[in-house]
C-alpha cells in the first residue's frame, strides 16, 4: 500500500521570522561597514554610519547633501576623544556614492 506525504504551506513561526530580520540587518550592517573601509574610513567611523541606520545604499541616497554634512559633523563631534578622523577624500567619495 502506497502513503502520500502531504505538505501543508505553514508559515514560519515569529520566531524564525525576527531571527531572519535580525541576521539581515546584521549582514547589512557589515557589507556597509566592509564598503566604508575601503573608501578609507575607519572600522569605528564605518560603526558610527551603520550605528546611524544607514546600513545600504538605499538608506545612503535618502540623505539629501546637507543631511550627510550634518551626519558627518556629528559622528565627528560625538567621537573627538575617540580620535575619530573621517578623511575628506573619504567623505567626497560617500558623497559620490550618494548619486
Amino acid at each position: 500500500m502506497y502513503s502520500v506525504i502531504i505538505q501543508a504551506n505553514i508559515p514560519p513561526a515569529p520566531e524564525d521570522v525576527a531571527t531572519a530580520i535580525v541576521a539581515d540587518v546584521q549582514n547589512q550592517n557589515v557589507q556597509m561597514e566592509a564598503a566604508l573601509i575601503r573608501l578609507g574610513f575607519s572600522l569605528l567611523a564605518a560603526r558610527e554610519f551603520t550605528g546611524n541606520d544607514i546600513n545600504n545604499l538605499n538608506r545612503l541616497r535618502t540623505l539629501t547633501e546637507d543631511m550627510l554634512d550634518r551626519l558627518i559633523k556629528q559622528i565627528h563631534r560625538d567621537n573627538q576623544g575617540a580620535g575619530l578622523f573621517i578623511p575628506f577624500a573619504s567623505q567626497q567619495h560617500v558623497h559620490a556614492i550618494r548619486f
